[in-house]
């Protein structure tokens, strides 16, 4: 099993959801432990990734798919959508010609 969590419910307009430990009014609240859950409903395999590491994420998956019995992956990273908002105030990235090897890798992040 994987689960997406980005912190965010954007088919609903970027709203609080359980996993985020806040309420719709943005109140602090308990938050859903994906990890803990999986292993309450009996799953022994449980990664946490950050899809962003993409050489780690490649590895985890291979490696889970190779396993008996049920794996959970719980792919966590904010949504791009709201990382896109601070970006702004981020300074911007550059590819170095030096070590670019053509892979596009680079470029395959977002929705």
């Amino acid at each position: 099993f994987i689960i997406a969590d980005n912190r965010t419910t954007a088919m609903t307009g970027m709203q609080e959801h359980p996993a985020t430990g806040r309420t719709l009014q943005g109140e602090k609240t308990k938050e859903l432990d994906f990890a803990a859950l999986g292993k309450i409903l009996g799953i022994d395999s449980v990664e946490v990734i950050d899809p962003l590491e993409f050489k780690n994420t490649t590895e985890v998956l291979k490696r889970e798919l190779q396993k008996e019995g049920p794996s959970l992956i719980i792919s966590r990273s904010p949504c791009v959508l709201l990382m896109s908002k601070k970006a702004t105030q981020a300074k911007p990235f550059s590819i170095d010609p030096e070590t670019c090897i053509g892979c596009k890798v680079c470029l395959s992040c977002g929705c």
